[in-house]
């Protein structure tokens, strides 16, 4: 028979089938060979970073610390995990000295950590299902609370009487903070309770979940007070602004919602991220909102043109009137951690590569860089007094940054 007229099976001639995978084997050796070129380009030329800012300098590189941390009110002491995996115990930092001072028993699940407001006890929760309330000066167990389920987030209220859990089975709960007593089960969310916030009077507690949806309870007798739906995927950011009047909610689906404090729609909904925003932070005037996004085609930059991939990660600076007061980009990948400077005039954002970027609060212009291990950053927290800026990466501890003139 002659080849010619050999056919496929859908009566296309054999050769014809070569040549067409031939084609498409080439066609995509060529994008990948362009898209490298292109990544590489704009890889070697680098993101346009501020300069490191010279006001700042390493102070303290804490190598034993793990991924969560918390400063004591009084700024001196700063409390982190350990970094071993699964089981995480507690240590005590002098922040001025870098020293341990002690560490605290393991859990053995991850950690989350938060001081009371007096700075009196260092309360760490774990997914282990228990939340541990310790005398951090002694250390002695003040009190032990059981949740029952893994704890997944946790808050003081701000009066300092209350310590509320959120669980991986869709409750909260409510503890007396001096007799360890369970005040309240809240229940009704279908999906893992991951965030929790209180209203500043302490009088509200709004706990957000996987399921999409905000419940705001009473503290008076702990009934619902609002159940707010606006998301249409999981919620993970809660904020109450400073006065107590707004609620901003923020989830995977990439919308920031302001709520006020009646209960009633929300304002307009705010679409102006592209991908999800899992961090909210009010300044602590209150005029602000600054909200962050992650970048999900952050690993193919630099490998992959731009035009192929998703939206890059940024920040906005949000007014009271729902308006977008700044846009903050120059990340080049998502943005883990936003924070705050405690005056209000400074806003750090961090991402990978280990990368720090001070912004001005006023008009968004960046005031330059901190550049730590080429790690992901995890935490970022502020010391009470502003001197102090601490940073935990992912496989490289945690670093204390400090001001020339702390």
């Amino acid at each position: 028979m002659n080849q010619a007229n050999l056919r496929s099976n859908v009566g296309i001639p054999l050769h014809w089938t070569r040549r067409r995978r031939l084609a498409a084997r080439l066609s995509i050796a060529v994008l990948l060979v362009l898209g490298l070129a292109f990544g590489w380009y704009r890889t070697s030329a680098g993101p346009e970073w501020p300069e490191s800012s010279v006001d700042w300098t390493q102070h303290a590189n804490l190598v034993q610390a793990g991924k969560r941390i918390a400063w004591r009110p009084d700024s001196r002491t700063l409390a982190t995990t350990s970094a071993t995996f699964w089981r995480e115990a507690v240590i005590l930092w002098d922040a001025e000295t870098g020293a341990a001072l002690r560490t605290l028993p393991e859990h053995s699940g991850p950690v989350i950590l938060a001081w009371s407001p007096d700075g009196a006890s260092l309360a760490a929760a774990s997914r282990d299902g228990s939340a541990v309330l310790w005398d951090a000066d002694v250390p002695r167990t003040r009190v032990v609370f059981s949740a029952g389920s893994e704890i997944l987030a946790s808050a003081w209220s701000p009066d300092g009487q209350c310590f509320a859990t959120g669980s991986g089975d869709g409750s909260a709960a409510v503890w007396d903070v001096a007799t360890g007593e369970r005040l309240a089960r809240l229940t009704g969310h279908s999906g893992r309770v991951v965030t929790l916030a209180w209203s500043p009077d302490s009088s509200k507690l709004a706990t957000g979940s996987e399921d999409a949806t905000v419940r705001v309870w009473r503290k008076s007798n702990w009934d619902l007070w609002a159940d707010l739906r606006g998301h249409e995927r999981e919620v993970y950011g809660l904020a109450w602004s400073p006065d107590g009047m707004t609620l901003a909610t923020s989830g995977l689906d990439g919308r920031v919602l302001f709520w006020p404090s009646d209960r009633g729609m929300p304002r307009p909904k705010l679409t102006r991220h592209r991908s999800p925003v899992v961090q909210l932070a009010w300044s602590p005037r209150g005029d602000i909102l600054a909200s962050s996004s992650t970048d999900p085609s952050g690993f193919w930059r630099g490998f992959v043109p731009d035009f192929l991939l998703g939206p890059r990660a940024e920040a906005i600076l949000w007014g009271r009137n729902a308006v977008p007061r700044a846009i903050l980009a120059g990340h080049p990948h998502s943005i883990n951690c936003v924070a705050w400077s405690p005056d209000g005039s400074t806003l750090a954002t961090a991402s990978y590569p280990g990368l720090i970027i001070l912004w001005n609060a006023l008009d968004g212009v960046p005031l330059g860089s901190l550049r730590g291990p080429r790690e992901v950053v995890e935490a970022l927290a502020w010391s009470p007094d502003g001197r102090m800026l601490a940073a935990s990466y992912f496989h490289a501890g945690v670093t204390i940054w400090k001001h020339a003139e702390g």
